[in-house]
């Protein structure tokens, strides 16, 4: 058993949004809200620390370019996180589309320092992105289950809808 539970075999469940799929720890809980994204979180911890937690979000980018919806990103998330602060940005291809990663960190309501590493691409009009996030003491070891994850995601070659109508 490896740290919080997990094992290098840990079993995987899939889940999605609006036509967007990725796999997650099987222990751990998802939740589907009405604007887009997904949760996966893992159980709850017995030291009442922070939960490592997968977000999906699938939403329009407002007809922006690649460039342009990462800088407003960027600029929306120094805005909405406490002590926010860009470790590392890349590109590269993501659900065999162009793409990038952020890593990212910043303090969770509850206190806690938490890392974020989060996969992005924009397929038609739409912005897929896959976040993981994990306080930093368990982020590395949680680290390879993120990559697993992402690795899994599936993004429809048809156009991802952006309404449930």
């Amino acid at each position: 058993m490896g740290v919080l539970g997990l094992t290098v075999h840990t079993l995987m469940s899939t889940s999605g949004c609006r036509g967007v799929t990725f796999s997650h720890p099987q222990s751990w809980s998802s939740v589907t809200w009405s604007d887009g994204c997904l949760v996966a979180v893992e159980p709850a911890r017995a030291d009442g620390d922070f939960r490592a937690n997968l977000v999906l979000t699938v939403m329009g980018n407002d007809g922006l370019s690649f460039r342009d919806w990462q800088t407003r990103t960027d600029q929306m998330l120094a805005l909405m996180l406490r002590d926010y602060a860009l470790v590392d940005l890349e590109r590269l291809t993501v659900a065999g589309h162009p793409g990038g990663r952020r890593c990212a960190r910043h303090v969770a309501p509850s206190g806690a320092l938490v890392l974020t590493n989060q996969w992005f691409t924009v397929v038609g009009d739409v912005g897929v992105t896959l976040s993981g996030t994990a306080d930093v003491w368990s982020f590395a070891a949680l680290r390879t289950l993120f990559t697993r994850s992402v690795a899994t995601l599936a993004i429809p070659t048809t156009r991802v809808l952006i309404s449930d109508s």
